[in-house]
């Protein structure tokens, strides 16, 4: 039985590529990140672990969630919810 991370898209990429840091050039590189997740055949598996982990950082299942490691937004864990439920 194999592990949902071992059929990640993000594998292959370095995993600072997913934490695009702060400041000039930050929103394109989030945006090639969330391309590589909207393309990734367990980004469900992804989003419901992200659910499922209280602080997160970076981009997971393509939501962003910056690098401040506070509490979620509401829309975050709703759009995490849509692609949970395949809505996404």
């Amino acid at each position: 039985m194999s592990y949902w991370r071992d059929d990640a898209a993000c594998l292959s990429y370095p995993p600072e590529a997913w934490h695009p840091g702060t400041g000039h050039g930050r929103a394109a590189k989030v945006a090639v990140v969330a391309g590589i997740c909207a393309r990734c055949p367990v980004r469900q598996r992804c989003a419901e672990f992200a659910l499922n982990t209280p602080r997160k950082t970076g981009v997971w299942a393509g939501v962003d969630f910056g690098e401040s490691n506070n509490r979620p937004a509401d829309a975050q864990l709703a759009t995490l919810r849509l692609i949970v439920d395949g809505d996404q």
